[in-house]
Parts: C-alpha cells; structure tokens; sequence
C-alpha cells in the first residue's frame, strides 16, 4: 500500500469531526479559571537540574557503549554485548520500582538517588576493561540508572499534589533536556578525552543528581 497510506489511516479515525465541548456549570460563568498553586521554585529547579543530568547520562549509555565496547575489543559484528544486559534491565526495572512505590509512603526521592548512585556504578566500571566490568556496568547502568523516570513522575506527584502539571512540566523538561544534550557533551568529551574519560563524567553527574535530588525533596518536606 506504501507508506502515504500510514497518514491517510490514522486521519481517517477522526471523522466525524470531534464534538464541540459541553457547556457544563462550571464553565458557563465565562469568568477566569482559578490560578494554579505555585510551585516551591528552588526544590523543583533543583529536581530538574538533577533530572538533566542523570538523563544526560544514562541516555549517552545508549548511544556510546557499542562503539566503546567495540574500542575494547568487543565483538563488532554482535553490535551489544553478550548476554543482553539492557533487555534484562529493561524487563525488570519497571516492575521493581512500581512495587516499592506502591508499598511505601514516602522516601521515594530516596528509592530516585538509590537507583543513580548504583547506575553512576554502572557506568564507573564501564571505564575500567574487560567483558565483567563492560557486562555489570551496561546491567547496572541501565537496569537502575535509566529506571527512575517514572518513579520521578510518581514522586513529583505525590510531594506536590496541589499542582502535579507543572511540578512534572519543570522536572520532565530536565528529562528532554538531559536526554538532548547528554550524547552531545558527553560525545565531545569521550572524542577529545577518549571514553573512559566520558564513562567517569558521566558517572560524576549522576552522582550529582542523586545529591540534587535528594537536596530538593528536604526543601520540598522541610515544615
């Protein structure tokens, strides 16, 4: 059918077109809507700057460890290492995070700054050769140290229900951010310095993310 056609379906899932909005009581004052509550500037900021950088490494995880494994000796032609460390990480690190926020009241910042102190691990053994650090390192990097995001969500939610919108809007803008910018500058690095220089910053920033982290949620819960 080619791929124009991918276009012409999901448009043609809309017709009829949508249906006006619905007058209901609480808009037919026509008045305003009531402003949101502010959010606590200095412990949000200070999330989303940890959330640029703990994004801005894990997500250079993704995108250097083949060609830094491949510059260790790795086999090219496998094109990741050997058993699937990501995709074990990956199938995992969804449900245990979910179950510990589901069964804890508080103390998930904490749970957060956990998961980044083992990946920034992760990533400190991918400085050092050999097949063990490169396996434990790509397993722990990725299993914990890309596991948080949601969490994060979670937490923001729950420490600031009064606006969960724009507490989220700050710290998941951090997320994209990180997620932008973490190949560019951690790519110039690992091009000028070589790559264990990269892994070593890398692991760095989230260990900064972790302290920042955990920095805003005392803000966030001092009375």
């Amino acid at each position: 059918m080619g791929w124009r056609w991918a276009f012409v379906s999901p448009r043609s899932l809309r017709w009829p077109p949508c249906r006006p909005y619905p007058r209901t009581s609480a808009n037919l004052s026509g008045g305003p809507p009531p402003p949101a509550p502010a959010v606590p500037p200095v412990p949000w900021w200070s999330s989303g700057v940890a959330a640029t950088l703990a994004a801005a490494a894990a997500n250079a995880l993704g995108t250097f460890v083949v060609d830094s494994s491949v510059g260790r000796g790795a086999d090219a032609g496998a094109g990741r290492p050997d058993p699937d460390p990501r995709q074990c990480g990956l199938r995992r690190r969804p449900g245990r995070a979910g179950w510990l926020a589901d069964r804890w009241d508080s103390g998930h910042v904490a749970v957060i700054a956990g998961m980044l102190v083992v990946g920034a691990a992760g990533l400190g053994l991918l400085a050092v050769a050999g097949p063990v650090p490169l396996v434990a390192g790509v397993v722990l990097g990725f299993g914990l140290g890309w596991a948080w995001p949601g969490l994060m969500n979670f937490a923001v939610v729950r420490l600031h229900p009064q606006a969960p919108a724009a507490a989220t809007s700050i710290t998941q803008t951090g997320v994209y951010a990180g997620g932008c910018l973490g190949p560019l500058g951690l790519g110039t690095i690992a091009g000028r310095a070589g790559y264990p220089a990269m892994w070593t910053t890398g692991a760095l920033a989230m260990l900064l993310a972790a302290a920042l982290m955990l920095a805003g949620s005392r803000l966030l819960t001092r009375p």
